[in-house]
């Protein structure tokens, strides 16, 4: 009975800090590596149904933004801001309304994404 006993206690404590260890690695890893990728959003956050990545429909292509805006150091937080309460005029006669639906951490990965069309 002492040999089952030792073997049951260790394999407890094994299986305990290999629990720990993966809850541990699950809690490190990187928000935006759980998130969403900026071209998801744009398709899940209807960015598309005005926008597109190379061609004016509504609103400006998405690598016309990103061109305009490249290595402006404000461009983020700008961007950002015109996402999440809209704008009037930078692009032409028609509006950009707000989008309300796209949290701030969203708005940033998309703009991220967006500001990556660029080209060098």
């Amino acid at each position: 009975m002492g040999q089952w006993s030792d073997n049951k206690t260790e394999f407890i404590m094994l299986y305990a800090i290999n629990l720990r260890a993966a809850s541990l690695m699950l809690a490190l890893l990187p928000a935006a590596a759980m998130a969403q990728t900026g071209a998801d959003l744009a398709s899940g956050k209807n960015c598309l149904a005005c926008h597109q990545v190379d061609t004016k429909r509504v609103g400006p292509p998405f690598r016309g933004v990103a061109e305009r805006y490249a290595g402006q150091p404000n461009a983020m937080d700008y961007l950002v801001d015109k996402v999440r309460h809209g704008s009037r005029g930078d692009w032409g006669a028609v509006p950009m309304p707000a989008q309300t639906q796209v949290s701030e951490d969203e708005a940033k990965a998309l703009v991220q994404w967006v500001l990556s069309l660029s080209k060098p």
